[in-house]
């Protein structure tokens, strides 16, 4: 066995596993190299390599070399061990494993049953060995500086003599060589990882260059560093922009093309950026092109670094287009305005509350300041019959509507009628934010309806109500009283005599005492309740809605008195007839007029009331 422990295998052994630490990715791999030279080349038998952690005794286990198919299985039962303790924790006893590990140096196990360190004690690593069927072993320790990482377990039951202490100290060499190889792959390791580092440090910095050079050429922005008041880097886009190629940009001036007016904004510029250190500004400049043409443009500058001294970075962009476009919509808007303000109609506008947000002047015709209304709610000014269901109606279903409001004034009191166009206003989102409103004041063509409606209704000498409006209102209050079973009477009266009144005295006096009757019986009804009307001739009509017989003859007998009054000579006849639920409209004008006829019978003021 001497050969075994020969100089010539050992180097060879060394050198072999100084190879596999200059290509290796770690102490592993070259304690899996060292394996295979313990086995192969030094010919040692099984081995096995046991791994410490870190501050403590705690190892585990793990196959190094294979000899024999029975090793798989071994490989196997090691990987299922959890780490063991190389000690106990309350005293120095130490394993064969800790002692190499703690005494650094190489220990030989002649036999496990018997080995001295022990002192009747047993040891998890050992009793670990044992189990696997190693009597006698070579324990190698392993280390990296001071600290001690594990040991290589040499099965040595192939050895055929006990080792000399020239073995032992080869075997204390090669493991000084196992750790100088560990020492070099962990140095290649690092080596390696930190040159794979610098390659993607390298790589990412070329694909951050290459985009950042993208989008300096291809941006829609003309970019550009001034240094010392000098252009010193210019893209393609302000070569566009300006109409100048680079050698004609590139050491010029930037205020040589800055156009008169927009200079002091360039030195303001550079007065926040040189002195003041503002980081960003953003002014709007006029520039001249090689054409002579002038251009607006909006530059936004902040401070950097250009070949480690100061500069200022430049971006700009032509909004020559956007300045025009402005200016259209400004003077569409002024335009627009002009005609709001100088419109015939009411326009405003409601915020989805309800509060004014705008008014044109013609609601100051109505007595209100603008100022006074924009943030009050709308109802306000509207009559007490309104209660905003079309406003809402609109918010809600984003529908124009049209209709017609009664508008107060400022006193709270006049009405103006007001024909109103209500329409949705919508965001930018196209979601409903207010109500635009425009209105038609149409109170006087209201009132002119309204004469002109009276006039087909009214008689003309008297003022009542004439002859074809009262059948129209007699049936719509009968149809009224019938179906909300309320009672109604129907008064007719006629001037006695009044035809030899008119021959006597003649027809403006007689028409006098139309017209006089006329107020007497206004007067003498119910306002707003009961209806007059000239019937024809001298005969006069009332309506009285929700009357009984008791209160028609009150009525009746106010209007003989006045008339008697008025009239000494005169007298009048009076028929009143109540509504009974068999009554046509026929039959109720019949009942009265006979009543009347039979109280003009009589040859003297009479009201007689019909009698079913």
């Amino acid at each position: 066995m001497s050969d075994d422990f020969s100089i010539q295998k050992h180097l060879e052994a060394i050198r072999n596993i100084s190879e596999s630490s200059t290509k290796s990715g770690g102490a592993i791999s070259v304690l899996r190299a060292v394996s295979k030279e313990i086995v192969e080349t030094l010919g040692y038998g099984r081995v096995i390599i046991g791994l410490k952690n870190r501050n403590s005794l705690v190892m585990r286990f793990r196959l190094g070399g294979e000899i024999g198919r029975d090793d798989k299985d071994l490989r196997k039962t090691l990987q299922n061990i959890p780490a063991v303790t190389l000690r106990p924790d309350n005293d120095d006893r130490l394993s064969a494993s800790a002692y190499a590990l703690l005494k650094d140096t190489s220990v030989i196990v002649e036999d496990s049953n018997r080995y001295g360190f022990r002192e009747n004690e047993t040891f998890q690593d050992e009793e670990l060995i044992k189990s696997l069927g190693l009597k006698s072993y070579i324990i190698i320790p392993i280390t990296l500086g001071n600290e001690s990482i594990g040991v290589i377990i040499i099965d040595d039951k192939y050895i055929s003599r006990k080792l000399n202490d020239n073995d032992i100290a080869n075997i204390n060499a090669f493991s000084d060589n196992i750790s100088v190889s560990i020492v070099n792959a962990r140095k290649f390791d690092i080596l390696k990882r930190s040159h794979a580092k610098i390659n993607a440090v390298k790589k990412e910095l070329l694909r951050s260059q290459r985009m950042y050079r993208l989008i300096i050429e291809r941006g829609t922005d003309a970019i550009f560093i001034i240094q010392n008041y000098r252009i010193v880097f210019a893209n393609r886009m302000l070569q566009k922009l300006l109409g100048y190629e680079t050698k004609e940009i590139i050491g010029r001036d930037f205020s040589d093309f800055v156009s008169t007016e927009s200079k002091q904004y360039l030195v303001d510029s550079y007065e926040n950026a040189y002195r003041k250190k503002a980081q960003t500004t953003q002014y709007e400049y006029y520039v001249i092109k090689k054409d002579g043409s002038k251009i607006a443009i909006w530059m936004t500058t902040s401070l950097t670094r250009y070949n480690n001294q100061l500069a200022i970075l430049c971006f700009a962009r032509d909004i020559t287009e956007k300045k025009k476009s402005e200016s259209e919509l400004s003077e569409a808007k002024d335009y627009l305005e002009n005609i709001i303000e100088s419109a015939n109609d009411i326009i405003y506008v409601l915020d989805r509350s309800g509060r004014f947000t705008y008014l044109n002047p013609k609601m100051e015709e109505f007595g209100y300041r603008r100022e006074d209304l924009i943030g009050k709610y709308f109802l306000e000014v509207l009559s007490n019959r309104h209660r905003g269901r079309r406003f809402r109606k609109t918010l809600r279903e984003g529908v124009r509507q049209v209709y017609e409001v009664e508008m107060l004034e400022s006193d709270g009191k006049s009405i103006r009628n007001v024909v109103i166009s209500t329409s949705p206003l919508f965001n930018d989102k196209s979601k409903i934010e207010g109500v635009l409103v425009v209105g038609k004041d149409i109170t006087d063509r209201k009132r002119v309806e309204e004469r002109l409606k009276r006039l087909t209704i009214t008689d003309s000498l008297t003022g009542l109500y004439n002859r074809r409006h009262f059948f129209k209102t007699l049936r719509e209050n009968l149809v009224s009283a019938r179906k909300e079973s309320f009672p109604m009477c129907l008064m007719m009266l006629d001037i006695d005599d009044f035809k030899v009144f008119n021959d006597t005295y003649g027809h403006l006096a007689g028409d006098e005492v139309l017209r006089t009757f006329g107020k007497i019986t206004t007067k003498s009804i119910r306002c707003n309740v009961d209806l007059a009307f000239r019937y024809g001739g001298d005969e006069f009509a009332i309506i009285l809605p929700n009357a009984k017989k008791e209160n028609a003859e009150k009525i009746a007998s106010r209007i003989t008195q006045k008339f008697e009054e008025n009239f000494g000579d005169l007298e009048i006849s009076i028929g009143i007839s109540s509504l009974d639920n068999h009554k046509s409209i026929e039959e109720l004008i019949d009942t009265a007029d006979n009543a009347m006829y039979a109280a003009k019978s009589k040859k003297k003021t009479q009201i007689r009331t019909h009698k079913n």
